[in-house]
């Protein structure tokens, strides 16, 4: 049991880190250390433990807080960015390339030019290529030349969590290069081979290129040696939306299955000789030689967290095999977590490590009480059921992870498991592992069991793609808030509590009651007017909010020549998490990718009620016309001047078109303006000089307390004519960090200084949050940070 105490101390620790905003100070590992002392002197009392679980849990904390820092080394390369280019030298590691002709590869840095003079340096690198073809291997010496620079979140609550993942991985500063032709590789080392293994990962992953069609061929890439980058972005929206991505990632089944194919061929080999008989018994020595080519197929599949954690336990399962022990599973299974996280504390925040533990604790916790009632059942009963109850345990223990991260529900989940599971795991994973095994000994016969492998994923593959599009069995977007996941992890504490006494029935309903409590929206009357301002990058997206239950989006942001959707990985979150559920109106300002692209995920999956711009339908992007004509969503094209809309409430809402027949369309945009006592927000979109005098003409109606800067701050907007006529006792104003186009322009900045006018900024501070009751704003950054942001 002290496991589970120990374990549970040393993830509040780093917990804690996560939330704390000053890194820890090192000087509290001596009350760690004092506390270790306590629990060695009194370890057999009673209360023994409780001195190990302060020390765990100071130990999770210092050691979380510290691994979220570069190392504090004079060399390191997060000590040498400045934002000028730089050419740097190393080692190529961990090279991906997508289907989209993007690639990225992480760079072990080892000396660092600028100029005439060169200096040493050590770490790594997350360099990203936007196109081309990267001709080097992993382990080749390469330079290039890039500007360097610390990665950073958008500040959108929600999002995914970059900077921790990289920090994950020990990388702190990352690097792009606009083609792979920038990567020089050194003469003296252009002909080097590849490290071992990493080249039989390659010539692994060649001969499955060569044997099975390219359709297929980079699922089985990620099905028997980890390599996902072929997988292309409608084979993972399947595998989503099938609730089967699982079953291509390198895990307990694939380490499962070779120890078992090597255990049956080593016994074989062992009982051939009668004096290794009489030396030891097979099953006393063969568990513990299979650690070492197990431990080298962890490193051939790209050493994950999920095939570490499959690793660590198959490693311990090994050892007690050897020596004979029984180990309670739950209590294995919290050790293999334990020795993850002492060795990689950030990877309590990763969804592959919270996602495998959390199958695999659900089927322990679930599994035993539910085949009870099998076990006097025909095998033909039994083994299916069994199936059906292993999916169901840990689809359901993975629920509340899978919604938080990846917003997916998967209806289809049960059924495409239920037909998919015997076909890669009776099938497709033991060929595949045949034919890793042979690639080297006998290439044809390991051609061969790559293309039974791949012909058995096209199977899986298309019967998920059927099923998943059945009626009923679609699956469900769906963004939690906070109370959403909290209510999800009570439901699942209700299935959690076992016995028919009395007291746990009570229990069962004290949970269930919460539940409901906590899934139900807010209602009322709330006479608050709300501004978020969503950071989206170079972009814009605004949220207003007025009361509990009227949401209007203006924009959505967007990212031109990317292939990131700030719908879907920003604003849909962040709406989520703000718990918004359905939206009022939708209003894009003008035509423009950076306030327009984001728009469409938005429009497909949520609900709207109406549609606001200043162009007609057929006018507008095309694929924002699709999503309004398949979601019947009421289109308003607004004409110039001033439109009231009716709000409902106390609070006032207007927008006023400019012409829509300038040249420039950043003209053309329309502005919004919200009022609510004294109070008064106007939002200007892109507008410029000649839209900005005609709004002045028009007039405002009424007072403005909070502006949104026009264009992103720009200069051309003329500040120095607006800011004295609107005079906001606030302003904010949406743009990215480190921004091509340097906005907010510095005169813009210092024109609001010189009106005493403070301002807000997304590309500085993340997403802002503003909210009045009609008498003055409050102002504040959206809290992103810690485990569940």
């Amino acid at each position: 049991m002290h496991v589970f105490w120990l374990f549970g101390a040393y993830a509040s620790g780093i917990l804690l880190a996560s939330v704390q905003k000053s890194p820890a100070d090192p000087r509290l590992c001596i009350p760690g250390i004092l506390l270790f002392i306590a629990w060695v002197l009194f370890r057999k009392s009673v209360w023994g433990i409780l001195p190990a679980i302060g020390a765990f849990m100071l130990l999770g904390f210092v050691w979380a807080s510290q691994a979220q820092l570069p190392p504090r080394s004079n060399d390191h390369i997060s000590g040498f960015v400045d934002g000028e280019p730089c050419v740097i030298e190393g080692t190529m590691q961990h090279l991906a390339s997508y289907s989209d002709g993007r690639s990225r590869f992480d760079f072990d840095v080892t000396k660092i030019l600028r100029g005439t003079s060169s200096a040493k340096a050590s770490g790594l690198v997350r360099v990203s290529v936007r196109q081309g073809v990267i001709r080097a291997v992993e382990g080749q010496t390469l330079r290039l030349r890039s500007r360097l620079r610390v990665p950073r979140n958008f500040g959108s609550p929600g999002e995914f969590d970059y900077v921790g993942h990289l920090a994950a991985s020990k990388i702190f500063v990352t690097a792009h290069l606009a083609d792979a032709a920038q990567i020089v590789p050194l003469v003296e080392t252009s002909r080097r081979q590849a490290p071992l293994l990493a080249g039989f990962r390659h010539r692994v992953a060649a001969r499955i290129s060569q044997a099975v069609p390219d359709s297929e061929a980079g699922l089985v890439q990620a099905l028997v040696i980890g390599m996902r980058d072929g997988v292309t972005p409608e084979q993972r929206q399947i595998l989503s939306e099938g609730g089967v991505a699982h079953l291509f990632a390198i895990s307990g089944l694939h380490f499962g299955l070779l120890g078992l194919l090597l255990y049956i061929g080593c016994r074989w080999l062992y009982c051939r000789s009668t004096q290794l008989l009489l030396w030891c018994p097979p099953r006393r020595i063969i568990p513990l030689l299979l650690i070492l080519p197990m431990a080298g197929y962890l490193f051939l599949t790209g050493n994950g967290l999920p095939t570490r954690r499959a690793f660590y336990m198959t490693t311990t399962a090994s050892l007690l095999y050897s020596s004979n022990r029984r180990t309670p599973p739950m209590q294995l299974l919290t050790t293999a977590a334990l020795a993850i996280l002492l060795i990689e504390p950030l990877a309590l925040f990763q969804p592959a490590f919270q996602l495998s533990f959390a199958g695999l604790f659900g089927i322990l916790l679930w599994l035993p009480n539910w085949q009870k009632p099998l076990n006097n059942t025909s095998p033909w009963l039994r083994w299916p059921t069994l199936l059906v109850l292993t999916t169901l345990a840990a689809t359901l223990a993975t629920a509340p992870l899978t919604l938080w991260h990846f917003h997916v529900l998967a209806p289809a989940g049960l059924l495409t498991n239920l037909a998919a599971t015997p076909i890669i795991a009776w099938g497709a994973v033991p060929a595949g592992l045949f034919g890793v095994i042979l690639t080297s000994a006998a290439p044809q016969l390991a051609d061969i069991c790559f293309a039974g492998a791949g012909a058995l994923v096209a199977l899986a593959m298309q019967i998920v793609d059927w099923l998943v599009k059945l009626p009923g069995l679609t699956a469900i977007h769906y963004f939690p808030s906070h109370c959403d996941l909290l209510a999800l992890l009570v439901f699942l504490a209700i299935l959690a509590v076992r016995g028919w006494q009395t007291s746990r029935w009570l229990l069962r309903l004290v949970l269930l009651a919460a539940g409901l409590v906590l899934i139900q929206p807010a209602t009322g009357e709330d006479p608050t007017m709300r501004v978020v301002a969503l950071s989206v990058g170079q972009g814009d997206a605004t949220l207003l909010s007025l009361g509990n239950e009227q949401h209007y989006l203006i924009d959505g942001g967007g990212l031109p020549r990317s292939s990131f959707d700030t719908g879907e990985r920003l604003v849909a979150p962040a709406l989520g998490r703000l718990q918004v559920r359905r939206l009022k109106g939708v209003l894009l300002t003008h035509d423009h990718p950076d306030h327009r692209d984001g728009l469409r995920f938005i429009l497909n999956h949520f609900p709207v009620e109406k549609f606001y711009c200043g162009q007609t339908l057929e006018e507008l992007d095309r694929e924002l016309h699709d999503a309004i004509i398949r979601r019947n969503i009421p289109i308003e094209t607004l004409e110039q001047g001033w439109t009231r809309l009716d709000s409902g409430n106390d609070v006032r809402v207007s927008i006023f078109t400019p012409q829509q027949d300038h040249r420039d369309k950043n003209e053309r945009s329309i502005a919004v303006y919200a009022r609510l006592g004294g109070d008064g927000v106007l939002l200007t979109g892109d507008m410029g000089p000649d839209s900005l005098q005609q709004l002045n003409i028009a007039g405002l109606p009424g007072p403005t307390t909070l502006l949104k800067l026009p264009h992103h701050g720009s200069l051309r907007s003329l500040p120095s004519v607006y800011l004295p006529i609107i005079k906001p006792r606030l302003a904010f104003v949406s743009s990215g960090r480190n921004n091509p186009h340097h906005l907010p322009h510095p005169e813009t900045v210092r024109h609001c200084e010189a009106g005493a006018v403070p301002l807000y900024r997304t590309d500085l501070q993340g997403s802002l949050d503003f909210i009045s009751a009609g008498r003055g704003w409050s102002a504040a950054p959206v809290e992103t940070i810690g485990l569940f942001h």
